[in-house]
């Protein structure tokens, strides 16, 4: 079951003036989850993983040049 979120409107608005967005807040508030629900084609990209963390971290171009865009 989805709960629609109140700033998915502005979110949409946004990502569609914007080249980049910024989504901020507390943990488990819902960041992550609004963003593959209204954009699940996207690549996402979580740095929790410490192989890819290391990978932005040691090559940051060859990182941004791997990824299929648009990116959450």
């Amino acid at each position: 079951m989805w709960v629609r979120r109140f700033y998915t409107d502005s979110l949409t608005r946004l990502v569609d003036e914007f080249p980049a967005v910024l989504v901020t807040g507390p943990r488990q508030v819902g960041k992550t989850s609004l963003l593959k629900h209204r954009y699940p084609t996207w690549t996402y990209v979580s740095f929790d993983h410490p192989a890819q963390a290391g990978f932005a971290e040691i090559s940051p171009e060859e990182f941004l040049d791997s990824l299929q865009e648009p990116v959450i």
